[in-house]
């Protein structure tokens, strides 16, 4: 077996991703896997890549399911993008104060004047996480060139938690109103992904 993980924490994984990737992944995969043979299958479990080839298998066939594919298209925007956009916006006022501070003749890290990855939402709240910190580590240096920082570092913390709370209780509420056929999708997505 791929996997011992349990059905419902499958299905939050499978949820994330999209399964022409992993279809597509998988090709990759399973071709360097044939290409090293024996090398690699005395690293793997019995039966690993028979089981593997199923479950892409089972994914390609369950991603061309029209219910399928119009509840992951659905679901790829939700409720948490406002506050992704929001989070976002004040990595980029941080960014914009870090250059002026810098500018200024401030010492604070180069790490705060750019924003980084933001094209998920666990990639942005890792981005205001870190920034948060820089920004709490190096206040008194902001606070000596501009006005106080703690305004600026209280409105990300809040922030953050709001995206936080509205990925967790999208997912959540996402996740649990599945069609079966759906779940059985992400399922198998995450039992591949895992």
């Amino acid at each position: 077996m791929i996997t011992q993980k349990p059905r419902a924490e499958l299905t939050k994984i499978g949820a994330r991703f999209p399964g022409s990737r992993l279809v597509q992944q998988s090709g990759y995969s399973l071709g360097i896997a044939a290409a090293d043979g024996d090398a690699l299958l005395k690293f793997l479990p019995p039966g690993f890549l028979p089981e593997l080839t199923q479950v892409r298998d089972d994914v390609d066939k369950a991603r061309q399911d029209k219910t399928n594919a119009v509840v992951e298209a659905k679901l790829a925007t939700g409720t948490q993008h406002e506050a992704t956009e929001e989070l976002t916006r004040w990595l980029g006022t941080v960014v914009n104060r870090a250059k002026r501070t810098l500018r200024a003749g401030g010492n604070v890290p180069e790490e705060l004047t750019v924003i980084g990855n933001v094209k998920s939402v666990p990639a942005v709240l890792e981005g205001a996480s870190k920034a948060l910190g820089l920004l709490n580590e190096h206040a008194a240096e902001f606070d000596s060139i501009g006005p106080a920082i703690k305004p600026l570092i209280d409105e990300g913390q809040q922030l953050y938690q709001s995206l936080d709370k509205a990925d967790a209780t999208q997912e959540q509420t996402r996740l649990s109103d599945l069609p079966a056929s759906v779940a059985a999708y992400y399922a198998k997505k995450g039992e591949y992904n895992n």
